[in-house]
């Protein structure tokens, strides 16, 4: 075999268009039965288990408070939220009135020295033609 019909084998290899699919596993019988009766063991320790909580124990009032923390912590974030994009946008417009006020400057100065440039020409110029006179 030449070197390209190894390079073609090696490639074929490990190629898995073609290939099936594998099957998903299927747990045995004995194992699903253990889940199962695990799963329903819990379920009834768990409902005894607050079956057996004092009948003194308001859920109303636990409900309640709970309910209304909830409302509080959410408006809370709002608030927060709120607070963190003012400063967000406080520092956006300053990021905004930097970059204006250092270009405008900068063109400024650029529009004065051509002013004085072209002054200084204009005098040149007119010193020249004043000469040739």
């Amino acid at each position: 075999m030449n070197k390209i019909q190894i390079n073609l084998n090696r490639k074929d290899n490990q190629r898995n268009v073609f290939r099936k699919q594998k099957r998903p596993l299927v747990r045995p019988l004995w194992r699903q039965g253990i889940e199962s009766f695990l799963m329903f063991l819990g379920g009834i320790l768990l409902l005894t288990f607050l079956n057996y909580i004092p009948k003194k124990f308001d859920w109303t009032e636990v409900i309640f408070e709970s309910w209304t923390d909830l409302i509080q912590g959410i408006r809370q974030l709002f608030e927060a939220l709120v607070g963190f994009g003012g400063i967000i946008l406080v520092l956006v417009i300053v990021i905004i009135g930097l970059t204006l006020f250092l270009g405008g400057a900068f063109r400024l100065c650029r529009f004065i020295s051509r002013l004085i440039i072209n002054q200084r020409k204009a005098s040149r110029q007119g010193f020249n033609k004043r000469k040739r006179r």
